[in-house]
């Protein structure tokens, strides 16, 4: 499997200089202005805010909130795994909420452009060293529990490598392929100091599709 880069301010623990911000918008985006980089950062957080106020239901929800969804709407999903807790937070998970001021094995967008919230995250086996990175996709006023990924980390360090965060719409370029849009956010997977993967929801299908943009 892929994985993505958490994204960080200067260079990252792969050594890579660049921005949170720049690999999380589009490529061709009205920040890119020859304005400066306070400004430009301060414009795209604006922009988050305020697409946020739009959609209906924009809380982000608690641990245990988000735990009472998934038994809710999705409690297969939970058969031998669990959501993370505060005491997991540790090695690149730390890093990332450090860095970052998130919690790198959950987001919330509307990745299925209804208007409406919904939620991506990792869940770590409970006999094991697996993990699945789960969704629930809204569908008016309930929500459907998608498996979109599932692999064996090896040891507790590698399930703290894979980090999920939110792919604005824009203009991206695919690993070794052409240049496309996203019309909706996706989810992004990083394996961190290795690869990453947007994963885009597919309507017609009901399912994420896979597109690997790091290795």
């Amino acid at each position: 499997m892929s994985a993505v880069d958490a994204g960080c301010r200067g260079r990252n623990w792969m050594g890579v200089d660049y921005s949170a911000e720049s690999r999380r918008r589009p490529r061709r985006c009205w920040a890119d202005s020859k304005r400066s980089d306070g400004v430009g950062r301060w414009l795209v957080q604006l922009a988050h805010v305020i697409i946020a106020a739009s959609l209906v239901g924009t809380s982000q929800p608690t641990r245990v909130d988000l735990l009472r969804l998934i038994q809710k709407h999705a409690a297969s999903l939970l058969a031998g795994y669990r959501l993370p807790s505060q005491r997991d937070i540790q090695d690149d998970w730390a890093w990332v909420r450090a860095a970052e001021h998130r919690l790198p094995y959950r987001v919330s967008a509307d990745f299925n452009g209804d208007g409406r919230l919904d939620h991506a995250f990792i869940l770590l086996s409970r006999a094991a060293y697996r993990i699945r990175v789960c969704a629930l996709v809204s569908t008016g006023d309930t929500y459907v529990g998608v498996q979109v990924l599932e692999v064996d980390a090896e040891t507790t360090y590698g399930q703290h490598r894979y980090v999920v965060s939110e792919v604005l719409p824009g203009e991206y370029e695919e690993m070794e392929g052409p240049t496309f849009r996203l019309v909706n956010s996706a989810i992004s997977v990083v394996y961190t100091e290795s690869s990453e993967a947007f994963f885009i929801w597919d309507g017609t299908k009901g399912a994420f599709r896979r597109v690997g943009i790091s290795d």
